[in-house]
């Protein structure tokens, strides 16, 4: 039994809470999707503190759950583990917490220090280990790349008699202040201060003091660069926001080198081009020369300078070896095959330019339209120009592939509202500003799809050149079947993360509208004198009670799922895409309609029982009987479902009403002030 309270005390305050935590966590921390994260954004205020709205991605553990507070968009991704005994954990609004990292108080010594605080829109990247025994703050906008330690604890090893073991710890503290960007594979020692604006460069192991606005590199690490005002300012405002959100190359790619990679071009002014490779060597060479032979043209489109990355994810030829001969091209390389989509963020991550190119290596897309794509985006000021196969130039395209491409075409056009002719075009030009509205994008074949769909729910300004498309050399590592599902079911799934309305709310309308030709057959039927149903007849019946109540349900859950999202995306105008009546959202007619078709079915119940119970055969009764019921049902989900989106416009609304009272407040003061 003591090693069971020992267990249980190392996981909540009491038994009583942990059975409550692990309740509740087992219930939905395992529901995938943007349903699991509504869902986690609900239950997951009953045990820990949530100010409002955060995202909670499936397969996140959480220990001491009432010690961990969330501040407004916080985003915790899958796999992260956060151990909050006190003092606690504390997660700044907008920041984001990346796949496998660990968050550890591990406060069992009762130290006064203890604690994890991360101020606003701070990234903790991938793999992250961060041990708070002697309390570490982290502030505003401080990013940390792959693999890095901080760690707030020392044993104690002065005696040789001794175990360590028994000899303490010593825990001073870590401060990591504004503006800091750690490098992968950094260690952050025990008693440090990170001074404002700073960079630690990859791999470094900080053990002392690192002023402000320096560059520290080694182990132990030092101070090797003064950053000053004016000098090497590469970046303006609007490129500056999140990014490091492009996965960077950690522990599982390592770059060729080759003579030119090192050095420095101008960023705001180059195309990076990234070349995804597996198995492509009899194609490699000639791709990359056709890159190389546009820089004319890319100057003449306004591009200065060229950037060619071949991403080898795992080839097990001569792929890598071919690219690296080029000395103008980049190679990385990936151990092992780790899919397209990881290829091309791996590349981008990698990449130096602002603007970002990427296209397949068997030559099937032209290299030559580069400039072409370029002189569209800064010309139309786009931030993501599509190299489209359906847009009117000649194609090559398989049959099957082209009837494929019309299906994906239809279905993100209906579900954006926006027409896109080619969303799987693997020919593109991105603006590096566009990616943290665009990441996170799967590392699988259906990359391009979740691109489109991401881009034109995101509103960003998308725009499709046409471009003539060639069979490929080699054979083609796309599976019809396998890889088609997994485009129908990302663009779905990643359409339900911003417009749910626009899928459920179909699926709705379509079941309603089974369901009245249903009963417009059954009222025809009886009103020639009818009475009896055969086994399709009753079935019938049967269908549309069940279309009619589930058409309802799943039109409102859509649009109540549009609220949710807004709040997670801080859209305070959800429901703009929706069809309106009388002027107004058709939610907000959901209460008089819900109330509206309540009464009816309770009145038309009513006088159903009135006419039984003057004699009236249930064979003349039972079709108004069941259809008493069915509004009844109908109404009274209406109406619910009114107020559940009344509460949750509310909500969505506070953050915009109350900075709008603030800014009336300092006006009021201001003249007040003045008059005085």
């Amino acid at each position: 039994m003591g090693g069971v309270r020992l267990y249980l005390g190392r996981q909540s305050e009491s038994t009583g809470r942990y059975l409550l935590e692990q309740a509740i966590l087992g219930l939905a921390g395992w529901v995938p999707t943007f349903f699991g994260i509504a869902l986690r954004g609900l239950l997951y205020r009953l045990i820990l503190r949530m100010e409002g709205w955060a995202a909670i991605e499936d397969g996140v553990r959480i220990r001491f759950a009432n010690n961990v507070r969330l501040g407004h968009g916080a985003y915790l991704d899958n796999g992260v583990y956060l151990h909050a005994c006190p003092n606690g954990i504390e997660i700044g609004p907008d920041s984001l917490v990346m796949h496998g990292s660990v968050l550890n108080v591990y406060n069992y010594r009762q130290m006064p220090h203890s604690g994890i605080r991360i101020g606003r829109q701070t990234l903790i990247g991938e793999y992250n280990v961060i041990r708070g025994q002697g309390g570490v703050v982290l502030g505003d906008r401080v990013y940390t790349s792959p693999m890095v330690q901080i760690i707030a604890v020392n044993h104690v090893f002065d005696d040789p008699r001794r175990p360590f073991t028994e000899q303490g710890i010593t825990a001073e503290g870590i401060v990591i202040e504004d503006d800091v960007w750690i490098g992968s594979g950094s260690i952050v020692l025990d008693g440090v201060r990170i001074g404002t604006g700073s960079v630690v460069a990859a791999g470094a192991v900080v053990t002392k003091d690192v002023p402000a606005h320096s560059v520290v590199a080694g182990v132990p690490a030092r101070v090797i660069k003064q950053i000053q005002v004016g000098k090497n300012a590469r970046q303006t405002e609007e490129t500056v926001d999140f990014p490091s959100l492009a996965p960077s190359i950690g522990s599982e790619a390592a770059s060729v080198d080759n003579k030119d990679n090192n050095e420095s071009v101008p960023a705001a002014t180059t195309l990076s081009v990234v070349i995804p490779a597996l198995n492509e060597e009899e194609g490699i060479s000639d791709i990359i020369k056709r890159v190389e032979a546009t820089r004319a043209d890319l100057r003449e489109a306004g591009i200065e300078h060229l950037e060619i990355l071949v991403v080898d994810d795992g080839s097990t030829d001569g792929t890598a070896r071919i690219a690296a001969t080029f000395d103008s091209v980049r190679v990385i390389r990936h151990p092992k095959n780790r899919g397209y989509g990881a290829a091309i963020k791996t590349g981008f991550g990698n990449a130096r330019g602002d603007w970002l190119a990427f296209l397949d290596a068997d030559s099937t897309y032209p290299p030559e339209l580069f400039a072409t794509l370029c002189r569209t985006a800064i010309q139309q000021q786009a931030d993501v120009v599509v190299g489209s196969r359906r847009s009117g130039a000649n194609t090559q395209m398989p049959l099957v592939r082209r009837i494929g491409n019309i299906v994906w075409s239809s279905l993100v056009s209906y579900i954006g509202k926006k027409r896109i002719f080619d969303p799987a075009s693997g020919m593109r030009v991105v603006h590096r500003r566009a990616l943290p509205r665009l990441y996170p994008l799967p590392d699988g074949l259906n990359f391009t799809p979740v691109m489109s769909t991401r881009a034109v729910h995101e509103g960003l300004n998308v725009i499709e050149v046409p471009i003539p498309y060639y069979e490929r050399s080699g054979r083609s590592k796309l599976s019809i079947v396998k890889d088609g599902t997994r485009f129908l079911k990302t663009i779905v799934w990643t359409a339900l993360e911003y417009n749910p309305v626009r899928i459920l709310g179909t699926c709705g309308l379509l079941g309603l509208g089974a369901a009245g030709l249903v009963g417009a057959c059954l009222v025809a039927l009886r009103l020639q004198g009818i009475t009896e149903l055969g086994p399709w007849g009753a079935f019938s019946v049967f269908a549309a009670l069940v279309l009619a109540v589930a058409g309802v349900s799943t039109f409102a859950l859509g649009i109540t799922f549009n609220y949710l999202t807004a709040l997670l995306h801080r859209d305070p105008t959800p429901l703009h895409r929706h069809t309106t009546i009388f002027g107004r959202p058709i939610d907000h007619q959901f209460g008089w309609l819900g109330a509206v078709v309540f009464l009816g079915g309770i009145t038309l119940a009513v006088t159903s029982l009135a006419l039984g119970l003057q004699g009236w055969e249930i064979s003349r009764l039972w079709l108004w009987l069941l259809g008493s019921a069915l509004f009844t049902l109908v109404g009274l989900q209406l109406f619910i479902s009114w107020v559940l989106m009344r509460v949750m416009e509310a909500l969505n609304e506070r953050p915009l009403k109350v900075t709008d009272e603030m800014r009336v407040q300092i006006a009021d003061y201001r003249e007040e002030a003045v008059t005085n």
